[in-house]
């Protein structure tokens, strides 16, 4: 239940476009393998973030979410299979406004810390679905960043 609670608290941060929130759910040792065997650490998904924020004009309240699909606790240590889901106005690289859908499924490790869960680590990216205007954005099956 407390991570149902913190589920809620990313979403409403995202929808909201509350850095401040959404960076207080992430670990300051954060990491993340992509896809595309991309890492991540913890000033570059708060560089993604911001950016992310900027961009985006309107999310759609009523479909955009997380899906806890499997829970596994290890001492303070949660692992997750998270299938997150967002169709949202952004405004793209051609400074145009586009509706996007992004979907993926991924693997999570949050921490329970002093100050509650924080996000630690993402990896197993999979499921991952990337729409423009109703066109996928990866058509070679390889995942790339709408933005």
């Amino acid at each position: 239940r407390e991570l149902e609670a913190v589920f809620e608290q990313r979403v409403k941060a995202g929808k909201d476009k509350d850095f401040d929130a959404q960076m207080a759910l992430i670990s300051p040792d954060y990491t993340a393998t992509l896809a595309n065997g991309t890492t991540w650490n913890y000033a570059q998904i708060r560089d993604h973030i911001r950016r992310l924020n900027e961009q985006t004009v309107k999310t759609e309240d009523v479909t955009c979410g997380i899906k806890i699909e499997e829970l596994t606790i290890r001492g303070n240590e949660a692992i997750i299979e998270a299938r997150q889901y967002c169709p949202r106005k952004q405004r793209l690289r051609d400074g145009k406004i586009h509706d996007v859908y992004t979907s993926v499924l991924q693997t999570e490790t949050w921490v329970k810390t002093a100050d509650g869960w924080k996000l630690k680590r993402v990896e197993n990216e999979r499921d991952q679905v990337i729409e423009v205007d109703g066109r996928p954005a990866n058509p070679d099956g390889a995942p790339k960043k709408p933005n």
